[in-house]
């Protein structure tokens, strides 16, 4: 099921986005196993989202996920620029809290905690210099569409 609300173009305000995705499986398709809410606000300034993601029924003797993620950021000459993301993660016992923070510089600065114990590999901060999140890239191909009308 996918629910989308809101949507407008124009010197108006933007109106806010609703969607709502509900993953179902199984025999007959009655099992649910995840809820995914995202809602983007947007002024000719700036935006804010705000997505969810949240196991049920059997998925959740599985995983056991609830993350949230929140990105802010602002909007100039049409370009998308994020300022801050956030994102908490309850997995399976496990509490996992990352921030993003981009300076606008095109410096991005990143914290979680704990801090990660397996084998990763270290981004330099050369590397994040630049980068967006993914919720202002969606958002980004999301306005791409609704100017162009195609994915090209």
């Amino acid at each position: 099921m996918l629910v989308i609300q809101g949507a407008s173009v124009g010197a108006e305000e933007p109106e806010r986005i609703f969607l709502r995705f509900e993953v179902l499986g199984g025999p007959a398709a009655g099992l649910h196993f995840l809820t995914l809410t995202a809602t983007v606000d947007q002024s000719h300034q700036g935006y804010a989202i705000a997505a969810e993601a949240k196991t049920r029924g059997l998925a959740d003797l599985f995983l056991a996920l609830h993350s949230r993620l929140d990105v802010r950021g602002r909007i100039s000459d049409g370009a998308l620029l994020p300022e801050a993301m956030h994102v908490e993660t309850h997995r399976r016992g496990l509490d996992l809290y990352t921030r993003l923070d981009y300076g606008v510089d095109g410096t991005v600065t990143a914290e979680t905690r704990p801090p990660v114990s397996w084998p990763a590999v270290p981004v330099t901060a050369a590397q994040m210099r630049g980068t967006i999140d993914q919720l202002t890239v969606y958002l980004a191909l999301a306005r791409h569409l609704a100017r162009s009308g195609s994915c090209a």
